[in-house]
């Protein structure tokens, strides 16, 4: 069976809530390629803001490895430095050195103008019609144009994660290894929804 490509758009810095996504597409949707998509969007003051795709898949990836190693960074606040942890349940982390394997060999980074963002997605969907789309840290504003984008070229697998039944506590039980144990993450395709299947049948009668 074919592996499927992952395309996470990313704006939020923190590799972990990457790692999570792409290890649940690993061991749940036969990922077997992952590629860091940013948007080039101008903010509120007209300032163009760049999430350095490239920077983020290095941390992706140099986190995987830690991570498969039995460690993990956690950026202390309080001095001010970066502290790296033994992981202390270890049952599960053959998942990171997967996921590790699959960054090495099978993933690659990208930046799309705002302007070009419809053209770019079109062209990702229409060579990679089983691809998945992650839009978890997306800002609310790119996070619509992207799902709006992907139903305007009939593409339904845009998906989001989030941690459920537990607050963030910045350790070790936010890893996806900790939390698939208590059924604690949520992969959920932001489309597969009756109000919106509801809502195109409208619209394409319409048309």
């Amino acid at each position: 069976m074919r592996k499927r490509p992952l395309y996470i758009f990313v704006f939020g810095q923190n590799p972990y809530t990457y790692i999570n996504a792409i290890s649940y597409c690993i061991e749940n949707k036969n990922v077997g390629s992952v590629f860091i998509i940013g948007i080039a969007d101008e903010d509120e003051k007209g300032n163009k803001a760049e999430p350095k795709p490239g920077n983020i898949l290095v941390k992706i990836s140099t986190e995987l490895r830690n991570l498969s190693q039995g460690k993990y960074e956690k950026y202390n606040r309080i001095n001010e430095e970066t502290e790296y942890i033994k992981v202390e349940d270890t049952t599960g982390l053959d998942i990171y050195e997967r996921g590790s394997r699959i960054l090495n060999d099978h993933s690659g980074n990208q930046i799309i103008e705002h302007s070009n963002l419809g053209k770019k997605i079109k062209e990702i969907l229409s060579e990679n019609k089983d691809a998945i789309i992650d839009v978890t840290s997306l800002k609310k504003n790119l996070l619509v144009e992207v799902i709006t984008i992907a139903m305007a070229n009939n593409f339904m697998e845009v998906y989001s994660s989030e941690i459920v039944n537990k607050n963030a506590s910045y350790d070790e039980k936010d890893l996806y290894h900790s939390l698939k144990k208590k059924s604690q993450f949520k992969y959920r395709n932001i489309l597969d929804s009756k109000h919106i299947d509801d809502s195109l049948r409208k619209i394409f009668r319409r048309d």
